[in-house]
């Protein structure tokens, strides 16, 4: 079974996205700060993070890259800011997909479909 790890702080929103992961046939380990990520990650080594936005209050050009580098997951960033540069910043430092907040199963399956993990 494939491992995802969700990193976000509103643990409504862990929880639903938790379950639509499971539902698609990942483990999901839940993760609400920023502290706790990268060594998370490198314990857990999951194909796949769902990341909430606000969780990374550190500069996300410097986060992302370690995240990346630690192991090597597909990252779908969520967000509810729909503002272009915010996004393509989000890409340029090596996020894979962006979802936009609210989203549900379909969209999130789509997109880890677009990562190639489904």
């Amino acid at each position: 079974m494939k491992k995802a790890l969700i990193i976000e702080k509103a643990a409504h929103i862990a929880a639903i996205t938790k379950k639509m992961l499971e539902d698609l046939g990942f483990t999901g380990v839940v993760v609400d700060n920023e502290a706790d990520v990268l060594p998370v990650c490198k314990k857990e080594q999951p194909e796949l993070v769902v990341m909430c936005y606000s969780v990374c209050q550190d500069d996300s050009a410097v986060f992302i890259p370690k995240m990346k580098k630690i192991c090597h997951p597909q990252i779908i960033f969520c967000s509810s800011n729909t503002a272009p540069d915010k996004i393509q910043e989000a890409l340029d430092v090596g996020v894979d997909e962006y979802i936009m907040k609210p989203f549900d199963h379909d969209i999130l399956q789509s997109k880890i479909a677009m990562v190639g993990l489904l």
